[in-house]
Formats: structure tokens, C-alpha cells, sequence
């Protein structure tokens, strides 16, 4: 007596029935309470009325089912070679695929550690011909996960050696892998043969036991292009999170994320600093449509941090600093209606990126974070910040339009840069941009170095004027290097010039701890629009070099600082574009000291009249 189950395995293997049609028939039969036995007595006027099936299809039907003891021993060889066999309405057919996919596989095949697939899924989607780049990539960022309760998901149309290499190395990782082809076709491959004899001592290069095989298709089914649109749609609804390392504009993966964006699924995409490949033409469109970008040199990026924080009430868990409400919400006061886009460079734990969301300053794809200290960017996974602004893991010293960091773009600009402790963990690319950007751009650096070098009595005063302009002409990498090393580490004995040289990242790490703040503020002025407006905490060494003669004459040909705040701790900048239509330059900045936290709501209301009046 022929099962339901049977009924629709043998149904499944009917020459010209789609996933799409077999799951029609199937949702017709359970709608009018049809059973199995009843349809194959219908005459084919009812089945055509029913079904919209054509005659040819019908034929098809009735073909396949004169074959069905032949397709049944099917069954009993999938059971043979423990190939686990999942119906739709089996309770542990997978709850992603019915709750993503408008018309899911009536029938899936597996092969391992079934387990994985309960576990948090992190799916990593690649082109078909992925560059040697991109596949360093896949594997730097699923070895990212060798947690318990998480498996990475990925789709390959490989030939069996080929899976066991892929699994292999990813060793002590849960790893499912969605196959384009039946089961069968698979496992009876001329390379199967060996390949069942190395299952017997599997364990020396792939793991059953943290491996799971999926099909989706009839296990006997070959490779096709339609099979291979059909196999992302399924791994796409399987993955709890997804991650793109490359993707073709206008190609399958490059529709399914936009498809996942808009279905609220958390979608990452690499964007390296360096030139994208023509595999990843689509990266920077998926970034736009509201991805999150992953400037690739992180740590951070694992099962453990993702997985194990999801705030139930997210505006209850992230809780803004008075001082930051504060900046906040005398900001508002100086800024156009309308949405403004907000930029931090330098923006630690992301405070203030949130509290201007949640005070409806900015929305989420025009606020943009930039943080180069690991500490300060597990915060972000802590916060779920990556659904208030854009973030980054990246150098906000350094111009990146692929991530949206362009100089003079920016309605409203803030850094905390007091007590900064960075750690600069670039790769070499980035190490280059920022020593050229340090030689090119930051004018204040290069003004406090002039002043620290009259001070020295190691250097001749009169070579002081022009340090930076033989600098300049320095166009060798390595010559700049070894300028700076020479003439700016003046203090250093020969054995660490040495070291220096060799290690070109320490020399930056030195400068950044030593003047990261200076570099920072000059930022702030650089990524000001002209009628934009900007705040900075800063420390009191840094005030104090800001009042010096040479640099208050450099700022008023940059910016026009309206209020100055200072707490006994830190000092507060409020500065604006020299456009700004809430400015008078005639008077000068304003100065207030607090003492307690009523003095920040005093001045509030203060700026508020003032700025009122000058309207």
C-alpha cells in the first residue's frame, strides 16, 4: 500500500515538474482535501481543472507512477547509505526554508551530523569563479567560528574530493554545505568510489560529526544554471546571518541579498580597502541598499559576539552618557530642519552615532562610525549598533569613498578625542594611505611638530622651517619613512631607528599614541561642510595648543568656534562651517564652565535664545 511520503517522493521524480509546480499540486491537493489515492483516479479533465497541468505533464504523471517500485528502491538505497530523507511536513524538516521560501522543496536530502542545522547559521556567499583574494577570505571569516552553536553554511557544485579539501579546512568547525546536483549523482560518481572507502576512517580529514550535506533536488539529478538560481534562494533562507565576500552586479547573489535586506535579515558584505575585483562588482551597491560594510582586518567578527547578544528592548541597553545627550542636543539648535548626515571618525562605542538616531537627527544609512581600537568595536555587537549607523572597522584619518569618508561632506561632525588610547591594526595598504595623509593633509600636526622641534636642542633651529617641505618632496614610500624616522624621532637611540625601519607600523603606532588627538580634530575640520556644524571633547593640552597664536590664526581660515564648554576635566568645542547661517562672527566664542548637571541644562537654554536673536 503506497504512503503519502511515497506518493510525493515518486511524484517529485516526474520529468517536467518543477519544485514550483510539484509545490502547486501539493498546495491545491491539502486545499480541497483531495487525497493522494483520489488524484491518481481523476480523468485528466479534473486533474487539468484542478492542477492547470497540460496533457503532456499529466502523461508525464502517469509515466512516472507505472515506474514506482523502480523509484521506490530509490528510497531504500538513500536508507542504505544513511541518507537522512525530509519531507516537508516532517517535523524536523528545516523551519527556514518554510518560513523564507515561497514554494520550498517538497523533499530534502541529507548526509552527516544533522544536529548542525538547530544551530545559529551564518551563511558565506561567493561568485562562482571566486578570486584567490576572496577565497582567503571565506576562510579568514569562517574560521571566525569555532564556537559551539554556530555553523557556517556555504553552496558548492563541487566534486567530492573537492568537499572533503573545502570541509577540511575548515577542521573543528560546523560546516553545512548545499550541493546543485542529486545526492546520488554525487555519491555514485567515478570519485565517489574512493571517496567510500575514505568515509570508513573519515575523521583524519572531514568530521561527519560536524558536517552536514544537503540536497534539494532528486537524488539522481545532475548540474544545472536553473539548479544553481535554486540552490542560493535555499541557502539564503537557511542562513541566519549572511555574509558576502564577492558578488557580480546583477547576478544571483547580488538579487538574493537585496531580496534578504528588505526580508530584515542582517547582511554583511566585504569592501577591502583595496580595488575591488570584477567578482565583487556588486559589493558596493549591496553596502548601499543597507548592508553592513566589513572593512576585512577584524578579530572581532565572530559566532560569539554576534550570536550572544540580542538586546529584547535595544534603546534600554544602550545608555548616553549626560555629556553626550548634552552635545547632542545643543547640535540640534545649529543644524537645518531635516535629516542631517552625521559622521564620528574616530567614534569609540558609538554613543554618539545613537543618540543622534534616536533624537531623529539622522537615520541609520546617513550615520557613518569609524573606529581603528578592537576594544571599542566588540562594543558595537554588544549595542547592536549596526542598526543605527553604518560602521566601520577603518582609519577615519583616511579618505575612503567606498565607505562614504570624503572631506566636506558632513552636516554634523563629533569625536570624543580626550584620553584616546588607539591601536592602530591596519593592514600595509592602509598603513601606506595614513603616513601619506599624515605628510599631505594634517596641517595642525605639522604646525605642533615645528613647535616641538624649536623647543629641541638635538635639532638646528634653522632646519625647523623646512622639515615639512623637504618632506614633500619626498616621493618614495620608504624614503618618507625613513625621513620621519630620522628627523621626527630624533629622541630614539640608532638601535630603535632600526627597528623602526623594519616595523613601519610601530612609527605609526608611536605617532598616533603621541598626537591621535591632533590628527583627529583636524579631521573633524576637514569632513565639515561649509554651513555644517561639529563638536569636540577634548583634553587641556590640546586647548592649549589650540590657543596658541599660530593655530588660532589657521583655524579662522577654517572654522568659527561659537561656544566653549569646560568642565575641569575636558573642554568642549562647539564649531561650524564658516557658511552657517546660525553664526555671527562678529562676536566672539562664548565660554561657560559646569560645575554640576544643571549648569548643562542652563547653558542649553542660553544657546537656544542666542542663537533665536540672531535669526
Amino acid at each position: 500500500m503506497l504512503k503519502e511520503k511515497e506518493f510525493w517522493f515518486i511524484l517529485n521524480h516526474t520529468t517536467g515538474l518543477g519544485d514550483k509546480k510539484v509545490w502547486e499540486i501539493y498546495k491545491k491537493l491539502k486545499k480541497s482535501n483531495i487525497g493522494f489515492t483520489e488524484f491518481l483516479k481523476l480523468d485528466d479533465r479534473n486533474i487539468i481543472e484542478l492542477c492547470q497541468l497540460k496533457t503532456s505533464q499529466i502523461d508525464s504523471v502517469r509515466n512516472t507512477f507505472s515506474k514506482k517500485n523502480e523509484i521506490l528502491k530509490k528510497w531504500k538505497r538513500l536508507i542504505e547509505l544513511n541518507i537522512r530523507i525530509h519531507f516537508y511536513e516532517d517535523k524536523d524538516y528545516p523551519f527556514n526554508l518554510k518560513k523564507f521560501l515561497k514554494y520550498p522543496p517538497l523533499f530534502i536530502y541529507t548526509y552527516g551530523n544533522y544536529n548542525i542545522q538547530y544551530e545559529n547559521k551564518v551563511g558565506i556567499f561567493n561568485s562562482r569563479k571566486i578570486s584567490p583574494e576572496g577565497l582567503e577570505i571565506v576562510f579568514k571569516f569562517a574560521l571566525g567560528f569555532p564556537e559551539s552553536g554556530t555553523s557556517v553554511i556555504y553552496g558548492n557544485s563541487l566534486e567530492p574530493f573537492e568537499i572533503i579539501a573545502y570541509s577540511s579546512k575548515l577542521k573543528n568547525i560546523n560546516s553545512i554545505i548545499v550541493i546543485n546536483r542529486g545526492i546520488f549523482e554525487l555519491i555514485t560518481s567515478k570519485s565517489f568510489k574512493e571517496f567510500r572507502v575514505f568515509c570508513k576512517n573519515l575523521g583524519s580529514e572531514i568530521d561527519l560529526t560536524k558536517t552536514l550535506i544537503l540536497s534539494f533536488v532528486n537524488p539522481e539529478f545532475g548540474w544545472s544554471v536553473q539548479i544553481e538560481k535554486r540552490r542560493n534562494e535555499i541557502l539564503f533562507a537557511l542562513a541566519d546571518i549572511i555574509f558576502v565576500v564577492e558578488a557580480r552586479s546583477n547576478g544571483i547573489i547580488h538579487k538574493n541579498c537585496l531580496k534578504s535586506i528588505t526580508g530584515n535579515k542582517k547582511v554583511f558584505v566585504y569592501l577591502p580597502f583595496s580595488k575591488l575585483t570584477e567578482t565583487a562588482s556588486a559589493n558596493i551597491d549591496i553596502a548601499e541598499n543597507g548592508a553592513y560594510p566589513v572593512a576585512f582586518d577584524s578579530n572581532y567578527l565572530n559566532a560569539s559576539i554576534i550570536f550572544k547578544y540580542k538586546p529584547v528592548n535595544k534603546k534600554k541597553e544602550i545608555i548616553i552618557p549626560p555629556v553626550i545627550d548634552f552635545i547632542t542636543e545643543i547640535l540640534k539648535i545649529f543644524v537645518y530642519p531635516g535629516i542631517k548626515k552625521v559622521i564620528d571618525p574616530a567614534c569609540k562605542e558609538g554613543s554618539f552615532l545613537y543618540s543622534t538616531f534616536d533624537k531623529e537627527i539622522s537615520k541609520r544609512n546617513f550615520t557613518l562610525g569609524f573606529e581603528i581600537n578592537p576594544e571599542y568595536v566588540s562594543e558595537w555587537w554588544k549595542r547592536d549598533m549596526f542598526d543605527y549607523a553604518r560602521l566601520s572597522n577603518f582609519c577615519g584619518l583616511i579618505d575612503n569613498i567606498k565607505l562614504g569618508l570624503e572631506s566636506n561632506k558632513f552636516n554634523i561632525v563629533f569625536s570624543n578625542l580626550a584620553d584616546r588610547k588607539d591601536k592602530f591594526n591596519e593592514n600595509s595598504n592602509s598603513f601606506s594611505e595614513v603616513v601619506n595623509n599624515l605628510i599631505n593633509k594634517y596641517n595642525l600636526w605639522k604646525i605642533k611638530n615645528k613647535v616641538d622641534f624649536k623647543i629641541s636642542r638635538r635639532v638646528n633651529s634653522e632646519e625647523t622651517p623646512l622639515l615639512f617641505k623637504y618632506l614633500d618632496e619626498k616621493t618614495s614610500q620608504r624614503e618618507r619613512i625613513e625621513y620621519i624616522t630620522e628627523r621626527l624621532q630624533f629622541y630614539i637611540n640608532e638601535k630603535s631607528k632600526k627597528r623602526l625601519m623594519k616595523h613601519p607600523d610601530s612609527l605609526i603606532n608611536m605617532i598616533l599614541s603621541t598626537d591621535s588627538e591632533v590628527f583627529y580634530f583636524e579631521r573633524l575640520i576637514q569632513l565639515i561642510k561649509d554651513d555644517g556644524t561639529g563638536a569636540a571633547i577634548i583634553s587641556p593640552a590640546l586647548f592649549s595648543f589650540l590657543t596658541t597664536m599660530e593655530v588660532n590664526k589657521w583655524l579662522a581660515e577654517k572654522i568659527y568656534i561659537s561656544d566653549i564648554i569646560n568642565t575641569s576635566k575636558h573642554f568642549i568645542l562647539f564649531f561650524h562651517g564658516l557658511k552657517n547661517m546660525y553664526i555671527d562672527k562678529s562676536f566672539k566664542p562664548s565660554v561657560y564652565r559646569v560645575s554640576s548637571q544643571k549648569d548643562y541644562y542652563k547653558i542649553i537654554e542660553l544657546i537656544k535664545n542666542r542663537v533665536k536673536k540672531r535669526q
